[in-house]
């Protein structure tokens, strides 16, 4: 349901800024790598519970899986570049910036999975506006 969705969106839209948040004062106190190795400790203890949670059992398909993998490892690469930045610079203009990745989404989405809502109405509208809005974080800044 959309309500469900919805509390699902403001949970990781919670989640997602503490976390571009709270390596700003790991690494003032361990280097950026090794913050990224207790992260994915962090990470994995996750994916333990979640595999407890559906009984030991995953659904496989290996399209699925090899696509799954390459997520995570580009998810973790881009770990990496975040936890750097964060270290060299404020962590406000870093995820101003980092948070621009939704415009490389929908961007990708349009070329290669060209979703027929790009061309509906109510929908389009709304992924414009997002866009805009995300398009306009840092204006201040001259970017």
């Amino acid at each position: 349901s959309h309500e469900g969705m919805f509390l699902q969106s403001v949970g990781a839209l919670f989640l997602w800024g503490l976390w571009s948040f709270i390596p700003k004062i790991s690494v003032r106190y361990i280097d950026p790598k090794s913050a990224f190795l207790f992260e994915m400790l962090g990470a994995f203890l996750v994916a333990c519970w979640v595999f407890v949670s559906v009984g030991f059992k995953l659904s496989l398909s290996f399209l699925a899986v090899v696509l799954s993998i390459i997520t995570g490892v580009v998810g973790a690469v881009g770990v990496l570049f975040f936890l750097s930045a964060v270290s060299k610079g404020p962590v406000s203009l870093v995820t101003a910036i980092s948070s621009l990745y939704p415009a490389i989404t929908l961007i990708l989405a349009f070329v290669f999975l060209l979703f027929g809502y790009f061309h509906k109405g109510a929908e389009f509208v709304k992924i414009r506006a997002s866009f805009l809005c995300t398009s306009c974080v840092g204006l201040d800044k001259g970017f």
